[in-house]
């Protein structure tokens, strides 16, 4: 009977002692649980500020290569049509392109604020902004144009960088279009597939021989593109032939569904 009170009283000791270890281990893990949450707070609220001045830099850079160059411009004009030994012909051209040049640095401003705005963060916002511009610029140089927009109901994240970006890489497809091509049609697509967001601008013109050299201002434009898009992590490809047209694609990886 001793014995078993003896083996009792150390089971009980046992009980006891792990008791208190499970208890000591469970508050060491709930404080060592609430510094790793401290931690992570603070590792995110680091990320964030870090992505903010990210994104503020970006939009100085943007400011300033797009903006700045336009208003120096302006300036300069200006002061040409101020110039007492300026005809009243020549003055009227300043004047004209004064005018002309505001209304462009306008619109880039629109187009950067537009880019800024988060609310715009979608597949849908992105192709109706591209459609509005595609419009108003091919309009302006009798090019009929035709979207296929192959979405579909999807409409997925594209943030704000990816946006910028894919429209100025647009616009420069554009630009080459009316220049180069001697296009009378121009048809988009733009589609969600397999994470990845693909956007193709072709046109009917005059196309190119891979062999033959081009324009250098072409050449200059598709550098640029091909630059913006793989800054993106995406890819760039542009295919032609002679006389049966040309086509550029825009492959960009995409953020997420959209909520």
């Amino acid at each position: 009977m001793k014995r078993l009170l003896v083996i009792t009283g150390g089971l009980v000791c046992v009980l006891a002692a792990a008791f208190l270890w499970i208890t000591q281990l469970h508050r060491q893990v709930d404080q060592r649980s609430a510094e790793l949450a401290v931690q992570i707070r603070q590792r995110e609220t680091v990320e964030h500020q870090r992505a903010m001045e990210q994104e503020r830099t970006r939009i100085a850079q943007d400011l300033h290569d797009e903006l700045g160059s336009g208003i120096t411009e302006i300036s300069m004009l200006v002061s040409r049509a101020k110039l007492s030994s300026a005809s009243d012909e020549k003055r009227h051209q300043y004047l004209e392109l004064v005018r002309e040049k505001a209304r462009e640095t306008v619109m880039v401003l629109d187009e950067i604020v537009w880019a800024m705005n988060p609310r715009h963060d979608s597949l849908a916002s992105l192709v109706s902004y591209l459609s509005i511009y595609a419009d108003r610029f091919l309009g302006l140089a009798n090019i009929a144009w035709r979207l296929d927009n192959a979405a579909g109901t999807a409409n997925p994240i594209v943030d704000s960088r990816s946006r910028h970006q894919l429209f100025l890489a647009f616009k420069e497809a554009l630009t080459n279009v009316v220049r180069h091509a001697g296009a009378t049609e121009v048809l988009l697509s733009v589609r969600a597939e397999n994470g990845e967001l693909l956007l193709n601008i072709s046109d009917n013109g005059r196309g190119f021989s891979p062999t033959a050299p081009a324009p250098s201002e072409a050449m200059d434009g598709i550098a640029n593109m091909r630059t913006r898009i793989e800054k993106l992590g995406g890819r760039f490809e542009i295919n032609g032939d002679p006389n049966h047209g040309a086509t550029v694609r825009f492959s960009v990886p995409l953020t997420g569904p959209h909520s």
